[in-house]
């Protein structure tokens, strides 16, 4: 008999030899289930028997986690401790970028579960009015560098675009149409940029202040990098460069 996903199903567990209730959760060549218990099995049509048994539910909690999104906060225990994160990568086999964006993990989204903790922060700074938002990279553009456009915000309000075409050149920016009148807005974000790498630690000169903190804010703050964390990875890699060419 043909299953689908969500049957009701029952089986003999493989270790106790005992019946055990299950649901169906992914149809293919082989049909995949997960029991009351929260085990994982895999077996041909045949292993797999129908069951009126009521559906607990944390088998409920379960098929509403069997896809997650990107962005989606999610934890998950790893050698007795817990581990935090965000999907880099959504759907049913995804990707999650760890807390301090220096390791991944990856695997079925039902191994993961979403999560209230909360992300790591900094400490307040000038730099919290600022924002990027529209941002679209076309990566079929990007070389050496992220071909993209984008939107940057001052306390909600837009002031700057910005655009990379994705050869290695340093970033652009001009004045946005709707920006209040009276500020020089690039220059504002410059003076602003390089105050917060003095506060959160830069120890040497960052090439370009504002696009560095451009790519941070896109590519290392949504996955819970800190402002200080930043500024310590790049501290240790110019050290480590210039001790190489010592």
């Amino acid at each position: 008999m043909p299953h689908s996903k969500g049957d009701r199903v029952c089986l003999t567990h493989p270790k106790t030899k005992k019946t055990v209730n299950a649901i169906v959760f992914k149809v293919a060549a082989k049909v995949s289930v997960v029991t009351d218990d929260l085990e994982v099995f895999t077996g041909g049509p045949a292993v797999f028997t129908p069951s009126k048994v009521p559906i607990p539910s944390k088998l409920h909690d379960f098929m509403a986690n069997l896809t997650l999104e990107k962005g989606a906060r999610v934890e998950y225990e790893h050698e007795g401790a817990m581990v935090y994160g965000v999907v880099s990568k959504g759907g049913e086999n995804v990707v999650v970028v760890l807390d301090g964006g220096r390791q991944e993990s990856r695997g079925p989204a039902y191994l993961y579960h979403r999560s209230n903790h909360p992300l790591p922060v900094d400490p307040p700074s000038d730099m919290d009015r600022w924002a990027v938002t529209n941002y679209r990279e076309v990566k079929a553009l990007s070389e050496e560098t992220p071909c993209f456009t984008a939107t940057i915000t001052y306390d909600g309000k837009p002031v700057l675009l910005a655009d990379n075409r994705g050869q290695g050149g340093p970033n652009g920016y001009a004045t946005h149409p709707k920006a209040p009148k009276g500020t020089k807005w690039e220059t504002k974000l410059l003076d602003d940029a390089k105050a917060w790498a003095e506060q959160f630690g830069c120890a040497h000169p960052v090439p370009g202040e504002t696009d560095d903190w451009l790519d941070w804010h896109v590519t290392e703050r949504p996955f819970g990098v800190t402002a200080a964390a930043h500024f310590a990875n790049w501290n240790a890699m110019t050290a480590r460069l210039r001790k190489a060419e010592d």
